[in-house]
């Protein structure tokens, strides 16, 4: 446990904030919330996207509240280690607003989402007391590497450039009505696999490491101003939504941790009240119409949406039972009449042709309970990837000991709200989250004695 400043601190007696009662209590609050913004303003103005609307019966509510009530007992009661803030980013995120939609979105019977919803919960539950039972951050206080810092912005820099010369002729601010324009026009380049990974790298990885540094060092705060330019930069090219987002996620969440914010249910109610005030005033502003499409469209309701959509279609055209994935592929072929589907094996693009048109072009990415949980194998496949994301996170507490917390943390922002809307090995493999266990586990940082 450490201070506002990353200092190490005696433990003291549970506050009544960091106890599991205050997350139940906190959890059904959000939940009474967020299916009330969704009744009020996201079903009304996306209704045309599937967010429909109908409202539940007492037993479907009460499953609800029953289901949100148990998990949220078993959240960590700190968000102090990387696996902490991953496990909140997906209960927030995914798991909240998959459990407020399901039943109202779903062309089947809410007995037959219920296996699933319950696998979701478990899977979190499951995560959740590794997590709790994983250390938290033996180094709290400490220089940065000069090699660590170095390679950061020589990365940064590199990628930057080699982007600005691939896509300096499209590169556009787009305005909300517009970007599927911009992203159509990112993705009509035929930049190559390296580009992209240099994409996403630049997102993931890079410009989150600039920030990081820069609030960890007095002396370098000119990089947060960089990083945040370079998710500028990144918004340019493909207009998507989360490079506004992570930004504005790790400046909240370092702000937070600064003044000792670190109970999980604070960070709950903090975005249930986001939600709610940004709903309310969205007449008054276009950026504020702004944010609330980022907030509640782009981040909560879609990836709660996915999950009916993704279930609705692999339990009719054949589970895939991750033969998706290449390896796997290898031995398992592709169910059903998916081996002539020409967009096999992008899950998302199949999924967006089935519920929004073949000429939509739309890529329903999907977390990974969605895209390696349901559509593999319905709620057994939920839990498979539960356990193996609970590996990953256990591992990535125990190889960030020696790091400084604000930079073990505050990098992991970008990584959990990507797992809201990709796949666990694609993130793993694309999207920095083998780099930064490996970076981890050889200890770039240096370590100061105190």
């Amino acid at each position: 446990m450490y201070d506002a400043n990353y200092n190490v601190i005696t433990p003291q007696a549970t506050r009544w904030h960091h106890s599991a009662l205050a997350n139940c209590v906190v959890g059904v609050l959000y939940l009474v919330t967020f299916s009330h913004i969704y009744e009020t303003y996201i079903s009304p103005t996306w209704g045309y996207t599937g967010l429909v609307y109908r409202p539940l019966t007492y037993t479907e509510f009460l499953f609800q509240v029953v289901l949100v009530a148990i998990t949220s007992f078993f959240l960590p009661p700190r968000i102090d280690k990387p696996s902490g803030l991953i496990i909140w980013l997906l209960y927030a995120f995914v798991f909240m607003p998959t459990t407020a939609m399901t039943f109202m979105i779903g062309f089947n019977t809410s007995s037959f989402y219920a296996s699933g919803l319950v696998a979701l919960a478990a899977s979190v539950i499951v995560c959740s007391i590794v997590s709790t039972k994983s250390p938290v951050p033996s180094v709290v206080s400490e220089n940065i590497s000069e090699a660590f810092t170095n390679l950061m912005l020589f990365g940064f820099i590199v990628v930057a450039l080699v982007l600005f010369v691939v896509y300096r002729d499209i590169l556009s601010f787009a305005a909300i009505d517009d970007v599927y324009t911009q992203r159509f026009a990112a993705s009509d380049l035929d930049s190559g696999a390296l580009v992209g990974y240099f994409r996403t790298y630049f997102t993931y990885v890079f410009s989150p490491a600039l920030i990081a540094i820069g609030i960890t060092l007095k002396r370098k705060r000119w990089m947060i101003l960089a990083g945040v330019g370079g998710y500028i930069f990144s918004y340019l090219i493909d207009a998507s939504k989360i490079s506004l987002v992570i930004p504005l996620a790790i400046l909240v969440f370092s702000l937070m941790k600064s003044r000792g914010l670190e109970s999980t249910a604070f960070f709950t109610v903090g975005i249930a009240i986001l939600a709610a005030v940004a709903s309310l005033f969205t007449e008054y502003s276009s950026l504020i119409r702004f944010i609330v499409d980022l907030v509640l469209l782009r981040s909560i309701a879609i990836p709660g949406q996915t999950f009916s959509q993704y279930y609705d279609l692999f339990y009719n055209r054949g589970y895939t039972y991750w033969s998706n994935t290449k390896i796997i592929n290898l031995v398992i072929p592709p169910p059903g009449d998916f081996k002539l589907d020409p967009m096999w094996p992008n899950l998302g693009t199949i999924v967006g042709a089935e519920f929004y048109g073949a000429d939509s072009r739309m890529n329903a990415n999907a977390n990974l309970f969605v895209g390696e949980g349901i559509a593999a194998a319905g709620p057994i496949g939920v839990l498979v990837i539960g356990l193996v994301l609970a590996y990953w996170l256990r591992s990535l507490d125990n190889f960030s000991q020696k790091w400084p917390a604000t930079i073990s943390m505050t990098v992991m922002v970008p990584i959990g709200l990507g797992l809201t809307n990709v796949h666990l090995t694609t993130l793993l493999l694309s999207f920095g989250g083998l780099f930064w266990l490996v970076a981890f586990k050889t200890g770039l940082a240096k370590r100061k004695r105190l």
